[in-house]
């Protein structure tokens, strides 16, 4: 009897002790992953000219199949649920037109912060938003997917707006074996041309 007493008192000393080491660990987990996500970002942009004419928002239609905007956004730029897993993270798309979102207040200034630089408005990188394949777009390439998405069609969604990362999300990302900010990636003071010698076809992608 006292024995068992003992394994049963050792047990327990043994499971407390291996939920501290746990709980220590994951502290340890998200306060490095919570210095990378709230890291900020500083960078100077030259201002671009966005045009209106059919020629290129033709263009920005075709950069925003090719470059798999669509693929997270929808066809239409409504949208959609990304990742729904509270583990891993949580993540939706937002909606890129002028319908229910907060794209509608968006300038030509807001678009090269999240196009170019893949940050918030407080500088903050944004999840998983690809930027480090679309910064390296010419200046006017880049006008032209900005001129695509200025005219889509305004589209009302009632999707939820969800925006975090689990503890299995931030354990991959300290490990980085998972790339969630993509800023990260970014070289935010590189120089960008203004435009690419004229490709069709295959060329052009």
């Amino acid at each position: 009897m006292k024995l068992f007493k003992k394994l049963l008192k050792w047990s327990k000393i043994t499971v407390i002790s291996l939920l501290l080491v746990i709980a220590f660990a994951y502290l340890v987990i998200y306060i490095l992953s919570q210095q990378r996500i709230q890291k900020k970002y500083s960078y100077t942009d030259t201002a671009i000219n966005i045009p209106t004419d059919s020629l290129s928002i033709a263009k920005g239609k075709h950069l925003y199949k090719i470059r798999s905007c669509q693929d997270c956004h929808g066809e239409k730029g409504e949208g959609r649920l990304f990742m729904d897993d509270k583990m891993l993270m949580q993540l939706t798309a937002p909606n890129l037109t002028k319908g229910n979102s907060g794209i509608a207040d968006f300038k030509t200034i807001d678009w090269l912060r999240v196009l170019r630089h893949g940050v918030d408005k407080n500088g903050r990188s944004l999840y998983m938003m690809p930027s480090h394949e679309v910064t390296n777009l010419t200046n006017e390439d880049l006008a032209n997917l900005i001129a695509y998405c200025n005219q889509l069609e305004p589209v009302t969604t009632s999707q939820e707006k969800l925006h975090s990362i689990g503890p299995i999300g931030r354990l991959l990302m300290v490990m980085n074996q998972v790339t969630v900010l993509l800023a990260e990636k970014i070289d935010h003071s590189a120089i960008h041309t203004e435009k690419l010698e004229e490709k069709t076809g295959v060329a052009y992608g």
